[in-house]
């Protein structure tokens, strides 16, 4: 099950080895992602798995800050399929990305977010044309090259009001 472990381990990584994540956790990572809480169980997400490393590069040359996305050798890209989403929607997006990011975490495997996104050019990247499903997130996974410390999170007592 998992813990507070994975919680706290979890941090952004930006510098990647080049030893691919296996097809079986990606598998695993997804599947963790599509047990999220949806409202009204609309489950608004598609997943994609890129492992093409030429398509990699590509998303990395878009936005100058995220060369380091070049050091990465899987990503996965997640979608929705609804024309409008609500405040809710997105919400549920967001718990999915977070299930994903954890069920990484506890399997040994880091990940980066990964911001600053022109979202209609990786989408001509990933799927060649316009597509009906819009992208909400790309996802960085690998292991770390170099292991870092996790960057110190405010004192609790700090957030509650």
């Amino acid at each position: 099950m998992l813990s507070i472990d994975a919680i706290e381990r979890r941090h952004s990584t930006r510098l990647f080895s080049k030893k691919k994540v296996s097809n079986e956790k990606l598998n695993k990572f997804i599947f963790a992602a599509s047990l999220a809480p949806s409202s009204h169980n609309k489950q608004p997400w598609f997943f994609q798995k890129v492992i093409n490393k030429e398509y990699i590069d590509k998303i990395a040359d878009l936005n100058e800050k995220n060369k380091w996305v070049r050091t990465c050798e899987n990503m996965i890209a997640i979608w929705s399929g609804e024309k409008e989403l609500s405040d809710n929607d997105l919400l549920s997006l967001g718990a999915a990305i977070e299930n994903l990011l954890l069920e990484a975490t506890a399997n040994e495997v880091q990940s980066c977010w990964i911001g600053g996104v022109q979202k209609k050019e990786v989408a001509k990247i990933l799927k060649g044309k316009d597509v009906e499903y819009e992208l909400m997130a790309l996802i960085a996974l690998g292991y770390e090259k170099i292991k870092l410390q996790p960057k110190m999170k405010k004192n609790i007592e700090e957030l509650i009001i």
